[in-house]
C-alpha cells in the first residue's frame, strides 16, 4: 500500500513538473495522447486555456478534436492525426473554433513526445490577426492597382489625341513652342507609366531568384543614356531577390544619380554586411529633405517626375529589406540597402 501510494506521489510530482514547464511556454501548448485514434487532452497550459477559453475540466479527458475542430475540417485533420501517429512532425495553418464559438486562425506545430510513443506535444499559434491584414493589404494593393490602370487609361487617351495634332501641325510649323509642347507630353507620359509602377511595386514577391549584382547593375547602367558618367562595381556577389523589380531599383536610383550629380557623374556599387549600397559624388541630400525623399511626387528638379524614389522605396519594402539615404565618401548621396539575403 505504501509503495503504491509512492507511486502515486511520484507521478503527481512529475504531472505538476511538467505542467509548470508547460505553462513556462508563452504560446498555447496542449499534450494529447491518443486512443483508438483520438487525441485526448492529458494537459493545457495556462495560455491554451485562455486562448481557446475553455476550462481545464472541460478538455481534461475530452478529445480535442471535437472540442475545437469544425466538421468541415476533418478531413484535414484526419491526415494530421494520421501523419503525427506516424512519427511525423506536422506545421501548417489550420482553423479551429473557440469555446465561445469564435473561428481563428492557427499555426499548429505538432510532433510526438518521443520516438514510438502515443502522446503528442502541439503548439497553436494564433495568426488570425496576421491573417487579416495581409488580407486588407491585398485588398488595397488591388484596389490601387485597378485606380492606376483606369486614371492611366483616361489620361492616356486624350493624350494620345493630343500627341497626335501635335505631330500634324509639327510637320507644318517650325516653332519653339511645339518643342515646348512635346516635352510636356513626353513628361505626361513618364508619370503616367511611374503612377502604374508606383502601383505595382507594393505588390508582396512571391518568387525570388539568384541575382548577381554586377551584371544586374550592368545592363541598368546601359539604358543610363550617359556617355560622360562613371560607373565603379565593388561587389561580386549574388543575392536572393526579384531579378526584375532588382533592374527597376536600381534603373531608378542610377537615374536619380546622374539627374543630380551630372552627366560626369561617379556612381558606385558596393557591398554591405547584409545588402548593398549605391553611391554618387553628387551634391548629396540635405539631411533636412531625407524624410522626404520616398515620397511620391517629391522632386528638386525640373526633369525628375518625383515617383522614381518612391518606386525604389516600394521595391525595397516589397523584398523585405531596408532602405536609408546617407551622405557618401565623396559627400554626394548614397542609398543603403539591407536585410538583403546574400547568397554568395
Amino acid at each position: 500500500m505504501t509503495d503504491l501510494r509512492s507511486s502515486q506521489e511520484r507521478l503527481k510530482q512529475q504531472r505538476d513538473r511538467l505542467a509548470g514547464l508547460l505553462d513556462a511556454i508563452p504560446v498555447p501548448t496542449v499534450l494529447v495522447e491518443f486512443d483508438k485514434g483520438e487525441p485526448i487532452v492529458k494537459l493545457p497550459n495556462q495560455q491554451f486555456k485562455q486562448t481557446f477559453r475553455l476550462t481545464g475540466q472541460e478538455l481534461g479527458g475530452s478529445s480535442l478534436d471535437k472540442l475545437i475542430v469544425e466538421s468541415a475540417e476533418y478531413g484535414q485533420v484526419h491526415g494530421i492525426n494520421n501523419q503525427l501517429q506516424q512519427g511525423e512532425p506536422v506545421c501548417q495553418e489550420v482553423e479551429r473554433r473557440t469555446g465561445d464559438g469564435e473561428l481563428r486562425t492557427f499555426l499548429l506545430n505538432g510532433s510526438p513526445l518521443i520516438d514510438g510513443g502515443d502522446e503528442i506535444l502541439a503548439t497553436y499559434i494564433d495568426i488570425t490577426d496576421r491573417k487579416l491584414m495581409e488580407e486588407e493589404l491585398r485588398r488595397k494593393t488591388d484596389e490601387l492597382e485597378d485606380f492606376a490602370n483606369v486614371v492611366s487609361h483616361d489620361l492616356r487617351n486624350p493624350l494620345n489625341v493630343a500627341i497626335g495634332h501635335l505631330d500634324t501641325i509639327a510637320d507644318k510649323y517650325d516653332d519653339q513652342c511645339i518643342e515646348t509642347i512635346r516635352s510636356a507630353h513626353m513628361r505626361m507620359q513618364e508619370l503616367i507609366e511611374n503612377i502604374l509602377m508606383l502601383a505595382k511595386q507594393g505588390q508582396r514577391i512571391e518568387e525570388l531568384e539568384s541575382v548577381s549584382l554586377t551584371n544586374c547593375v550592368n545592363e541598368c547602367w546601359i539604358t543610363a543614356e550617359t556617355e560622360n558618367a562613371t560607373l565603379q562595381i565593388e561587389s561580386s556577389r549574388t543575392i536572393h531577390a526579384d531579378g526584375n523589380r532588382l533592374r527597376q531599383l536600381f534603373g531608378n536610383l542610377l537615374r536619380n544619380a546622374i539627374e543630380h550629380g551630372g552627366d560626369d557623374v561617379t556612381v558606385t556599387v558596393g557591398d554591405l554586411d547584409d545588402g548593398f549600397y549605391i553611391e554618387d559624388d553628387g551634391p548629396g541630400i540635405p539631411e533636412e529633405d531625407r524624410t522626404d525623399v520616398f515620397e511620391a511626387g517629391h522632386t528638386t528638379t525640373e526633369v525628375g517626375t518625383g515617383f522614381g524614389l518612391s518606386i525604389v522605396k516600394e521595391i525595397v519594402e516589397a523584398h523585405g529589406w531596408c532602405i536609408t539615404v546617407t551622405d557618401g565618401w565623396e559627400g554626394g548621396a548614397r542609398f543603403e540597402i539591407t536585410g538583403v539575403e546574400i547568397l554568395e
